[in-house]
């Protein structure tokens, strides 16, 4: 008994050392793409319609990537549907979550970079497109480089388009401080072991083009200048000083996101061949409105090259037992790809009569078929109108209507 004490411990001792000699492995193991993606929220506005088919002119998905302790759902409210309405395909996620729900953006960021990843082929997957553009906010703007260049990326990515990216870390004194409950700051700070990694030798990996939009009013990423990419001789690169253009623009690193004039500068973007043009002029005074009244563009080629579309309606009618559940479902019919934002309502007598139900707001290609909610049971003699009514791939305004009763 006595000798078989110290085997045991030295078993234990052993044993401890092999598990810790595996934990080290597994912490030190570098990012995979195909990362697990952790939690997700609520998407904001006009993102993440999984059955949104690119239009022609706007072949690329954007995904919308926060910063650190960010999340997708109080990131890209006006982001998402400005992009939705000019036709984009758009889709947002949350990495690198802490404990707290809604506080993303904190974990190791390679481990980010591979969550990216994931979602990135789940986009492509469901769109069938070749690559995605990304626009990135702080920490969302540089890690997608992560993604390019250790990861395969740049064989998926487009354009990058950096609000504010922490393209080289920060000297705020607060990052290096944040310890466990924020890998993600440490690794921000200007000179860890992270940062000298991403930014060794190419930090811009072809054929991907990057655009970054930086404001002098930058509080969090310090100096600003730290934030702009080295240009390439082909010009893929293009750096943005708000301030150039608007020099009263007074926005700061956490509300470049939300900044009118910082998104038309993403959106010249994402509108164009190659990375944002350096003499775009953007509207300083805007606002909302400005994005609102923000043109629709080509981003692989000139402007107006996109098929005329045009909406049809199938035939309806059958029994009125078909209403009973206060659905009904109308087929829609398109002759070109990237019909968006189409909505199919029903109207008693006209096209002007009483709304009797309308559908949920969807994307086409070729033809669907759309339940629309009624507020009521339609009547059997009744003389009904389906109205279908959405934008075609060079985002002009395209409808259709259809007469129809309702047979006993």
């Amino acid at each position: 008994m006595a000798k078989s004490a110290p085997r045991r411990a030295r078993a234990r001792s052993a044993l401890a050392g092999v598990l810790a000699l595996l934990l080290l492995t597994v912490i030190a193991a570098p990012a995979r793409a195909g990362e697990p993606l952790p939690p997700q929220g609520a998407a904001p506005p006009g993102a993440n319609d999984f059955s949104c088919k690119p239009p022609a002119r706007h072949p690329y998905p954007v995904v919308l990537v926060h910063g650190t302790f960010g999340n997708m759902s109080n990131s890209w409210n006006l982001v998402a549907p400005t992009l939705e309405r000019l036709g984009y395909c758009v889709f947002a996620l949350d990495y690198g979550n802490s404990p707290t729900p809604g506080i993303n953006g904190t974990g190791d960021i390679p481990t980010s970079a591979g969550q990216l990843s994931t979602f990135v082929d789940r986009v492509l997957a469901a769109t069938h497109a070749r690559k995605v553009s990304i626009v990135g906010h702080s920490q969302g703007g540089m890690m997608p480089r992560y993604y390019a260049k250790f990861l395969g990326g740049s064989a998926k990515i487009d354009d990058l388009v950096g609000l504010s990216p922490s393209s080289h870390g920060t000297t705020n004194p607060l990052a290096p401080r944040a310890g466990p409950t924020c890998p993600a700051c440490v690794q921000q700070a200007a000179g860890s072991s992270f940062m000298q990694k991403l930014n060794a030798g190419d930090q811009t990996p072809a054929p991907v083009t990057y655009s970054v939009i930086e404001t002098r009013n930058d509080e969090v990423v310090t100096p600003y200048q730290s934030e702009f990419l080295p240009l390439a001789p082909d010009g893929r690169v293009t750096n943005v000083l708000l301030q150039d253009r608007c020099p009263g623009d007074a926005t700061d690193h956490i509300l470049i996101i939300y900044d009118s004039v910082a998104i038309q500068w993403a959106l010249n973007a994402l509108g164009r061949p190659g990375p944002a043009d350096p003499r775009f002029q953007p509207d300083c005074a805007g606002g909302p409105a400005a994005l609102a009244r923000f043109p629709d563009s080509n981003s692989v080629g000139a402007p107006g090259s996109a098929k005329r579309g045009a909406l049809r309606i199938a035939r309806l009618g059958g029994s009125a037992s078909r209403t009973r559940h206060r659905r009904l479902r109308v087929r829609i019919l398109s002759n070109a790809s990237g019909m968006h934002g189409v909505v199919v309502t029903i109207h008693l007598n006209s096209s002007r009569g009483p709304e009797l139900g309308r559908s949920a707001r969807v994307s086409l290609a070729g033809n669907r078929v759309v339940s629309v909610r009624l507020k009521r049971p339609l009547r059997a003699r009744g003389r009904y109108v389906a109205v279908a009514v959405g934008r075609d791939g060079g985002g002009r305004r395209v409808g259709a209507a259809r007469y129809f009763g309702l047979r006993r």
